[in-house]
């Protein structure tokens, strides 16, 4: 086994159960806040947390995993909502930017954008590539993320119109990252175009596809 480890971070106990089921050798952990699930995906070690839904949960579960395990790299996944006509239910979405959505700290900042930090947090190249070779197909742009179900999408496209996907906790991981200097993406799948009735619908009928793709990405880390 090598010892490159990948740390993994969900919100939710659905997207928690589905992952933990591509995971071998698995053994449960109580640290600080959180549970963590150790174990290998192929030849290389992952930690999985499920942080919480939201900014804070987020920020708190991937700090707390820096600081205690060490993961060479972050991975973000789990589900996010569709911000453009050609992202669809189902399909894939990789973060190569990450911004806040409902952040505003005064004039002379852009949107979302936290003072004495950059607007736009950027993917960390190296990984970008690993994870873009594993998922050819997945659209790939700016993720945004905020403490809220977007149910009107306007809003949040009239501060980032190139955003291809929402959800409620990638940037604050991105934020994290950036600041303790460890490569982070975000990998996403698409259960909704932002309505309530297709995210419920996505889970009822298509849920346990969301992840099978993380074992392609681990297995570019052998």
């Amino acid at each position: 086994m090598k010892e490159f480890k990948v740390g993994i971070i969900v919100a939710m106990e659905k997207e928690l159960e589905q992952l933990k089921q591509h995971v071998s050798n698995l053994s449960c952990e109580h640290k600080g806040a959180n549970l963590y699930y150790v174990g290998t995906m192929g030849e290389v070690s992952v930690v999985i947390q499920k942080c919480g839904i939201g900014k804070v949960n987020a920020a708190v579960g991937v700090t707390e995993m820096l600081n205690t395990y060490r993961p060479a790299v972050v991975l973000s996944t789990g589900v996010a909502g569709s911000l453009a006509d050609n992202v669809k239910p189902l399909d894939s979405v990789v973060g190569e930017r990450y911004a806040y959505h409902d952040v505003y700290c005064g004039e002379g900042l852009e949107p979302g954008q936290v003072q004495g930090l950059p607007a736009v947090f950027q993917a960390d190249e190296w990984l970008l590539g690993v994870v873009l070779k594993a998922c050819p197909i997945a659209h790939h742009g700016l993720i945004v993320s905020g403490d809220q179900f977007v149910s009107d999408v306007q809003p949040v496209i009239d501060k980032h119109p190139t955003a291809i996907a929402v959800d409620m906790e990638s940037v604050a991981i991105a934020h994290v990252c950036h600041l303790y200097h460890v490569p982070m993406v975000s990998v996403r799948v698409i259960s909704d175009s932002c309505s309530e009735g297709d995210y419920f619908a996505f889970w009822r009928v298509a849920a346990q596809t969301s992840f099978r793709q993380l074992a392609n990405i681990i297995r570019e880390f052998k």
